[in-house]
């Protein structure tokens, strides 16, 4: 029996082409998986996903829960909240009296503040952009960002141990310093932070639905506006408390958002 070539080759064709099908179906597959526009699709691959999820929500949770405090305690929150220069009588009776709630104040602003920023770089590394230019600014950002946070914790400590040790000069300098937190968060740690994340964001794979990045430009810009005049008016300082709210509003909903995708 003689085999045609032409047979052969076509046949042998026909076998290579076959083989090399699914090969390339399954790599087409593998392309849309990576390119899908759907948000969260990428945050599944990370066996830490779940507990880095639940940073974004619980450091929103912490930080409300540090900065509603004052507000139902009058004689604190008046103190705190009400601006200008109040007395240091005042300063010391009331850092003497509430010594122990400013104590546990510090530790759900640290621990509130440095889980909201493991979420923040937790979304820029779903994004894929842990690495890029972006990426490292957003890290700078979120250094500097925990640096002024644990400045304002110490000023606190200070303040609230020399109130209950009558130190009335270092109590009355340890407030003045503490309470100009305000005015330095909007001015750099978090401009730097937001526009930073919402360049991630917008470059890399799609880990939370567009409106995210949207208000991140927002929140971003807002800062940069009120830092601006913060420098030019300390009584803009209370534009930043808001523009504060908004981005824990922010960080929260971005938590849930990854925390329901990882339960999924």
């Amino acid at each position: 029996m003689k085999l045609n070539r032409s047979s052969g080759i076509s046949v042998a064709g026909e076998f290579e082409a076959s083989t090399r099908a699914p090969q390339r179906s399954s790599a087409g597959t593998q392309a849309r998986a990576v390119s899908d526009g759907t948000p969260g699709a990428d945050i599944s691959d990370d066996r830490h996903a779940r507990w880095l999820a639940a940073c974004g929500v619980a450091g929103p949770v912490m930080l409300a829960a540090y900065f509603g405090a004052p507000a139902l305690v009058p004689r604190l929150g008046s103190l705190i909240y009400s601006g200008g220069m109040p007395t240091t009588a005042k300063i010391v009776t009331v850092g003497a009296h509430y010594h122990q709630l400013l104590t546990v104040g510090c530790w759900l602003q640290g621990t509130g503040a440095l889980l909201c920023v493991v979420f923040l770089l937790a979304l820029a590394q779903w994004s894929g952009g842990g690495s890029s230019f972006p990426g490292r600014i957003l890290l700078l950002g979120c250094v500097l960002l925990v640096g002024l946070v644990l400045a304002e914790m110490v000023f606190t400590f200070t303040w609230a141990s020399a109130a209950s040790h009558g130190q009335l000069g270092t109590a009355r300098a340890a407030y003045d310093l503490m309470a100009r937190f305000a005015q330095v968060f909007p001015i750099v740690p978090a401009p730097t932070v937001y526009l930073a994340l919402a360049a991630v964001l917008a470059a890399g794979r799609p880990v939370l639905a567009a409106v995210f990045t949207r208000l991140a430009v927002v929140i971003g810009i807002g800062f940069l506006i009120v830092g601006v005049a913060v420098a030019l008016t300390p009584a803009a300082a209370a534009a930043a408390g808001g523009l504060a709210a908004l981005q824990a509003l922010w960080i929260l909903a971005a938590g849930i958002t990854a925390l329901r995708v990882t339960n999924a």
